[in-house]
């Protein structure tokens, strides 16, 4: 909210290798 389009970025899985337990978690609920 309040920040432009141009500064929505992803970051590859790779790259968050300290919320690993979190993805882990979210994956789940996803499928």
């Amino acid at each position: 909210k309040g920040y432009p389009q141009s500064d929505s970025t992803w970051e590859p899985v790779k790259n968050l290798e300290n919320t690993q337990g979190v993805l882990q978690h979210y994956q789940k609920l996803q499928s």
